[in-house]
């Protein structure tokens, strides 16, 4: 199968074979060629993001697992990695790294990964490597969802608790609920960051 599969993406059957691997060892299930299939989606993600399809394989495996996601939605998963990447100044590789400091938080807010990958795209277009982008958006989730000092100030000054920005996070999205705080913050007379 892998060596089928060396004939679609530009990679040798071992690296191939490796993807299935690395694939497998995160908790991909399936038939050998749904493995396979996984893997050569993650292959030809990668060629697009300019990378290695071993880092596509740990990206796309570590959002399908926070977002408890099938293997069968990673053409939708590496999409977004994609428009991530093309409308930032990021790559896959960056991103693939960054990933471990935001989606645990993410997923757990349930804020989407449309969304993660979005606000990675914005910060990162903006200069802010991706890196630091992901850190603070993780910083921005956690301090959201257990709100404390100032921005517990803001949140009380216009009746917002913390059960409502966990709510407003989980329904309305990271970018609806920081608007909301901003507007209260600038109510006070107070800047957002």
């Amino acid at each position: 199968l892998a060596l089928e599969a060396s004939k679609e993406i530009p990679d040798s059957a071992a690296t191939i074979a490796e993807g299935a691997y690395n694939a497998i060892s995160a908790g991909i299930s399936g038939t050998n060629e749904q493995v396979i299939e996984f893997v050569k989606t993650a292959g030809k993600a990668a060629v697009a993001g300019v990378s290695d399809t071993n880092t596509a394989v740990n990206a796309g495996t570590t959002v399908l697992n926070a977002y408890k996601l099938e293997a069968s939605e990673s053409q939708k998963v590496f999409d977004t990695f994609f428009a991530g990447i093309k409308l930032g100044k990021t790559s896959f590789a960056e991103m693939s790294a960054g990933l471990a400091n935001v989606i645990p938080s993410a997923s757990a807010a349930k804020v989407e990964f449309s969304e993660v990958s979005a606000v990675i795209a914005q910060m990162t277009s903006l200069g802010v490597p991706t890196a630091q982008a992901t850190t603070q958006m993780r910083a921005a989730l956690i301090e959201l969802q257990k709100p404390a000092g100032p921005l517990q100030k803001v949140l009380a000054n216009v009746g917002l608790s913390a059960e409502e920005m966990r709510k407003s996070l989980a329904d309305e999205g990271l970018v609806a609920t920081l608007q909301k705080v901003e507007k209260s913050a600038s109510s006070m007379g107070l800047s957002l960051t």
